[in-house]
């Protein structure tokens, strides 16, 4: 698999696999869990990965990439340490993308959600299609955990509860605790450095992308054989009669 990626990403992993490091991979049992719950997760990780570098005499110091929500945790996992008074011997934190003052989701796009779930209450033949052809469980109960996770309530700047509601009190409340904690310095065992890396755009007029359209139409002559049938027949499966 890092053969594969070293392809891909071409001197980053190159040079990495060269020198000899290992690159230790984390990924969370539960992305939407607290994000406090995963920086602990980390935490013992890393305390983890530094006793297995003492017990085989290794003294490099560990690099911190995180991604996305990932680097945020890295940040709170590594200045709670510091807090603590526990080494993690880290020389590098790399936050790259990572939503430190919230993610950014546009109203329209998170309505859409809660009307999507709205309209799919108590309707058992649009959910069970669904559930056929997305292969994933039931739908709702997907999206339920992708949009309306403790992590996300935590990181969306602007997040629509599943009343309805713009709700955001989780958000607050973690923006405080991130603020109050501030970012890594270093814990004295190396000299340490914070870089960041961002996707982002230097043009002066952006060109928002679009998340979907929708154009279509559907006919049947079937529905010509008996008056009303096709209007009875929609209201049927989409269960509005």
């Amino acid at each position: 698999m890092l053969r594969e990626a070293e392809r891909g990403m071409g001197s980053l992993f190159g040079g990495v696999i060269t020198s000899n490091y290992d690159i230790v991979y984390i990924d969370w049992m539960d992305s939407g869990e607290l994000l406090q719950s995963n920086s602990n997760t980390l935490q013992k990780a890393i305390q983890y990965v530094n006793q297995l570098k003492a017990n085989a005499g290794i003294t490099a110091p560990n690099i911190i990439y995180g991604h996305s929500m990932g680097g945020v945790i890295a940040r709170h996992a590594l200045r709670t340490m510091e807090n603590r008074g526990i080494r993690h011997n880290t020389s590098h934190y790399i936050s790259h993308d990572a939503p430190h003052l919230g993610a950014n989701v546009p109203l329209g796009a998170l309505y859409a959600v809660y009307g999507s779930l709205s309209f799919l209450k108590n309707k058992p033949i649009i959910d069970w299609g669904l559930d056929l052809f997305l292969n994933t469980g039931t739908f709702k109960d997907l999206i339920l955990g992708i949009a309306h996770c403790r992590a996300a309530q935590q990181l969306l700047v602007n997040y629509v509860d599943v009343n309805g509601n713009l709700n955001n009190s989780e958000y607050r409340r973690w923006q405080n605790e991130l603020a109050n904690l501030g970012f890594p310095q270093g814990d004295g065992t190396t000299d340490f450095r914070m870089l960041s890396m961002v996707n982002g755009s230097y043009a002066s007029n952006p060109s928002e992308p679009t998340f979907f359209t929708a154009d279509f139409s559907a006919s049947s002559d079937i529905m010509d054989l008996i008056p009303g049938l096709g209007s009875d027949l929609i209201g049927i499966i989409l269960q509005d009669m």
